[in-house]
């Protein structure tokens, strides 16, 4: 097997809108997320809830946080963290724009891990295949312009 690396490492983020820290205030660390409200992701297709992922010194750890909105959509998870409704838990790409905007601010990023980017894989065989090929310089190109026009 081959594998390509398609994006760079991942990082995540937990954003509210500046009206719900106005309203609630900054959780300073992921247990305080028990007194706020949190919207909440469902996976579509096995319907369990997403535990939002933290790390303090080297140990991994998940929080459950509470929240009476749980929706499958991340753009709808963006738009009701843009409004006010609650705290979501996002790739850190996702929430860029609206956080330089100033429609959504960061909290807890000391606690937030990474994960490994996107990549494919396929049977060292198949990078002979002219349309994966084509998917492949594609995909790495595309790649490297978004990381260099971003700086990550």
């Amino acid at each position: 097997m081959v594998a390509v690396r398609l994006t760079p490492d991942i990082g995540w983020a937990v954003v509210g809108a500046p009206a719900y820290f106005a309203r609630r205030g900054r959780p300073a660390t992921p247990e305080e997320l028990t007194r706020h409200e949190s919207i909440r992701y469902r996976y579509p297709t096995s319907g369990t809830i997403y535990r939002w992922e933290f790390e303090r010194e080297g140990r991994d750890f998940s929080v459950d946080a509470p929240g009476g909105l749980t929706v499958n959509d991340f753009l709808l998870l963006i738009e009701l963290a843009q409004a006010g409704m609650g705290l979501a838990y996002l790739p850190e790409p996702s929430v860029r724009e609206a956080v330089a905007a100033g429609r959504l601010e960061r909290v807890l990023h000391a606690y937030l891990p990474t994960s490994p980017g996107l990549f494919i894989y396929f049977p060292a065989k198949a990078q002979t295949q002219p349309k994966l090929r084509a998917f492949l310089d594609l995909a790495t190109r595309i790649g490297r312009e978004k990381t260099s026009a971003t700086g990550h």
